[in-house]
């Protein structure tokens, strides 16, 4: 039509740098005489000739800067007019498609294969648009190109701004009855013998989003047989109509849990999907929709070609991505505080042996024999970790699985042993726990020294030195290390909870403690290796606050760019000499277990925003002065608590403690020594992820976070080439990221995603957890959903967390109290909260997004609420 608009006609497949990739496909599959409803392309040249009157400039890379530079570009793009020759190009095109009035306006990317993840949903797309708002909706899309969340995705991807661009599909509003996704591959076990439906009633955005609880089905490609389905209970229905915008509603009874298609539809749409994949020849991730009883495809993007040679279709490459649907599965407690967020492949293939061996150890020794060798005792599901449940049911008392069990509200997982049974396992795990307690601080500090020696000997490799074998061995060297470390882990961490819970209640008991005795008991331990990172970083903020020269330069540029002006004298040198020190020391930290994340060692833009946090109060206290203090603070107590108590209770409360503080140091200290080997691990993936691209084995660096461990041997040793390697990382983008809050906590069987519409507690006045500091604070809230957050909080905020983990530790010294959406009493909130003397309220479910920046609550760590003020 013009170099403006294009039809779908006269586009296909290889002009994704014309019309991006959606609009080549659509073209493409129209082309072909697939059902897709009419439209046209308006072309990255229209977005460019639209841009020639907006400065961009250049573009910042710490948060707060670009957030400004977000709101300044997009104000741009929304005050700009179209130039009338563009506008004209676009409304006659629209005019003389003859649309029947509404239209989808969707956004379509020139680049479709960012590292990490899809750039599918990066940009914005509208329904239901009409005529006079066509040109502001076609801005809006170009707009969300420069959204904060898309610049800082290029950012952390190393994504060049200039070499994105968008164009924009229009294409009739379909109404429709029915609508979803299909995958033409099945996404969980990649079996490329079947594919998977979803669909509900009405339009197809909220799957697309995750917003709804679809149906599922799996169907068989080759006999086209329907092999398994799930009827989900529909709560809303999204419409649309000529005259209105979309709309939820509630669905008619008759409505709720009937099929949103018929056996005869699934088998229709069955056929449309595979010759959509037959077409472009490789499988699909196709948006459908279903109007007066006939099939319209909306989208469809590729997944991957599936060689039928593909060693992915052997049972034992499956657990990956797959679990034992026989099995009962949980992600409560710890499991939910420490892994809230998806893992890489790569990363839970190096973590899954080492997590399995420490609750191997722990089943080992309560259940008093040896399980076998290939025992699943963690499953990865949607990139979360969940732990087997079924086996901590052989040998837990039911106190011991209350906190999980109230999910269970159909009683479905109870366990079926008697109250004598349930005496029995109490009194197993109180001597079992005893007998531990003897040792494992002796273990491990015998066991320290030798860990730290040969953590010290792989440190001292030269990885460029190493063939790529040899580098691929010295991984499996280091995850073996970590692996012989967790055997004490999360034995360690029961022992901890199971004397911590004694202490408290009898501090309850025998002193009416409201957690704040118990509290200061176990404070101000002696070389807690989480305090004595924050102190370093203290005092490193405190090396720029006296030199005026060094502050104002650190406060006005990027990280970058203060390092290379600070090199430039005495200060600044004395300064880059105290950061390395602090990097060489504590370096080896992370936020969680996953190598795809950053290190401090490898980002000091981490440490950079802790120093902000600290330079924003005025509080100056040295560390060895608030050590003091917590120190003389807990001996007090111990003495005041000894002076109410009479003689036989005075030696009971002797008994507890001592092993309650050992191992309550013993615990964090052992999470601060954990990540050295992850932190090796890391490094030498780096330098044979780029040697892998440059050989042209990957083809980004970062994919390699999409294969696991296995998965990378087999490429160094030459037994899976680039075409397969690339169908694995291809498929594994393009699954559906779904948040962890929509997955169940409990289930056996098939994984149900949860309809979270309604789940923030937005308007409630009191939010409610678990009180894990004692005390009372007020202030504003900052939610802070990741490191680099921390330079947006400021002395005296209440900080708003998914968790919290040692990384975090800084932000306590300069909060007025903490607020996470995971965690219990031993968390590490719960801990270094106390240890700074300010109330937590832990597990409020959904916290991060009820609470907003700004709103002024009042924390009771006493309570466990949160109470907007």
């Amino acid at each position: 039509m013009s170099e403006f608009i294009k039809s779908f006609n006269e586009v296909n497949a290889k002009d994704v740098a014309i019309v991006g990739g959606k609009g080549a496909n659509l073209g493409d599959m129209a082309r072909a005489g697939f059902p897709v409803p009419m439209g046209f392309c308006i072309t990255v040249e229209a977005y460019r000739k639209f841009m020639e009157k907006i400065d961009i400039g250049e573009i910042p890379v710490t948060r707060d800067k670009v957030a400004l530079k977000s709101r300044e570009i997009v104000g741009k793009i929304h005050s700009e007019k179209i130039p009338e020759e563009l506008s004209t190009a676009i409304l006659n095109a629209f005019n003389s498609f003859g649309f029947d009035k509404l239209v989808a306006v969707r956004s379509s990317a020139t680049a479709e294969d960012l590292p990490e993840s899809s750039f599918a949903g990066q940009q914005a797309s509208y329904l239901n648009v009409n005529e006079e708002g066509l040109l502001e909706s076609i801005k809006k899309c170009w707009a969300s190109l420069w959204t904060e969340r898309a610049i800082h995705y290029r950012i952390n991807n190393e994504f060049d701004h200039n070499k994105v661009f968008l164009a924009i599909v229009v294409q009739q509003m379909v109404s429709a009855e029915a609508a979803g996704v299909a995958f033409s591959v099945n996404p969980l076990t990649l079996d490329s013998k079947q594919l998977v439906i979803e669909s509900a009633w009405g339009l197809g955005e909220e799957i697309v989003s995750g917003q709804i609880n679809p149906d599922r089905f799996i169907v068989d490609k080759t006999n086209r047989k329907i092999l398994h389905q799930e009827i989900a209970e529909k709560e809303n229905i999204m419409i649309s109509s000529k005259a209105s915008l979309a709309t939820s509603l509630r669905p008619p009874d008759t409505m709720k849990n009937a099929s949103s298609l018929s056996d005869e539809q699934i088998m229709e749409l069955t056929k449309n999907v595979c010759d959509i994949e037959e077409h472009f020849g490789y499988p699909q991730d196709i948006e459908w929709a279903l109007s007066d009883n006939r099939f319209y495809i909306l989208q469809s993007r590729p997944i991957t070609t599936l060689n039928r040679q593909l060693p992915l279709e052997k049972a034992e490459d499956l657990h990956y991505f797959n679990f034992d649907p026989a099995l009962e599965w949980t992600n409560m407690q710890w499991v939910r505080e420490r892994y809230h967020q998806p893992m890489s492949v790569l990363g839970w293939s190096i973590l899954e042996p080492c997590q399995s061996e420490g609750l191997r150890y722990l089943c080992e020794i309560f259940l008093g024999r040896k399980l076998p060798a290939d025992y699943k005792f963690y499953a990865w599901i949607h990139g979360y970790l969940y732990q087997n449940f079924t086996i901590m049911k052989e040998f837990y008392p039911s106190l011991a699985m209350d906190a999980i069990l109230t999910t269970d509200e159909e009683k479905r997982f109870r366990p079926r042993h008697n109250k004598i049974q349930d005496i029995i396992r109490a009194l197993n795990m109180f001597f079992k726990v005893k007998k531990l307690n003897a040792m494992l601080d002796k273990a491990f500090n015998k066991s320290l020294p030798g860990y730290l020696q040969e953590i010290r000997r792989l440190e001292a490799s030269k990885l460029k030195q190493f063939n790529n074998i040899e580098l691929y061995q010295y991984i499996l060297t280091c995850r073996e290390l970590g692996r012989s470390y967790f055997q004490h882990q999360l034995v360690s961490g029961l022992v901890a909870d199971n004397y911590y819970t004694i202490l408290s209640k009898i501090m309850v008991k025998w002193m009416n403690d409201d957690l704040s005795l118990s509290a200061k008991l176990v404070s101000g331990l002696p070389n807690n290796l989480t305090v004595e990172t924050n102190d370093d970083v203290w005092r490193l903020s405190q090396t720029l606050r006296n030199s005026p020269q060094l502050l104002t330069l650190f406060i006005t540029n990027s990280t970058k760019s203060f390092l290379n002006q600070a090199d430039h004298f005495e200060n600044g040198r004395h300064f880059i000499s105290e950061l390395n020190t602090l990097l060489k020391k504590h370096g080896h930290l992370n936020t969680n277990m996953d190598i795809a994340k950053d290190f401090w060692w490898e980002n000091p833009d981490i440490v950079f925003s802790l120093v902000r946090g600290f330079l924003s109060t005025n509080d100056n206290i040295d560390p060895l002065t608030r050590g003091t203090e917590k120190r003389n603070e807990r001996e007090i107590t111990g003495k005041y608590v000894h002076s109410k108590l009479s003689f036989i209770k005075r030696y009971i409360f002797n008994k507890v403690l001592q092993p309650t503080q050992t191992y309550m140091l013993l615990r964090d200290n052992r999470h601060y020594y954990i990540t050295m080997p992850f932190s090796l691990i890391k490094k030498a993936t780096n330098e044979l992820a780029h040697r892998l691209q440059e050989e042209g084995k990957l083809k980004n660096e970062r994919d390699i976070y999409y294969l696991s461990i296995d998965e990378v041997g087999r490429i160094v040793n030459g037994e899976l080439d680039i075409k397969n390697a690339d169908q694995l990382i291809a498929l594994r983008k393009s699954l559906k990221k779904i948040d962890i809050d929509a997955l169940p906590a409990l289930f056996k069987g098939w994984p149900q995603i949860k309809n979270d519409s309604n789940k923030y507690n937005h308007d409630v006045a009191i939010l409610k957890g678990i009180g894990g500091s004692p005390g009372i604070a007020s202030g504003s809230v900052k939610v802070i959903r990741s490191l680099a957050d921390f330079a947006q909080f400021k002395a005296g905020d209440v900080l708003i967390a998914n968790n919290t983990d040692p990384a975090w530790t800084p932000l306590f010294a300069i909060a007025s109290a903490v607020v996470t959406n995971y965690g219990g009493l031993l968390s590490h909130g719960a801990i270094v909260a106390r240890e700074y003397g300010i109330p937590a309220v832990l597990g409020v479910a959904n916290v991060t997004e009820s609470l907003t920046d700004g709103q002024v609550v009042e924390v009771n760590g006493n309570n466990g609420t949160v109470s907007l003020l």
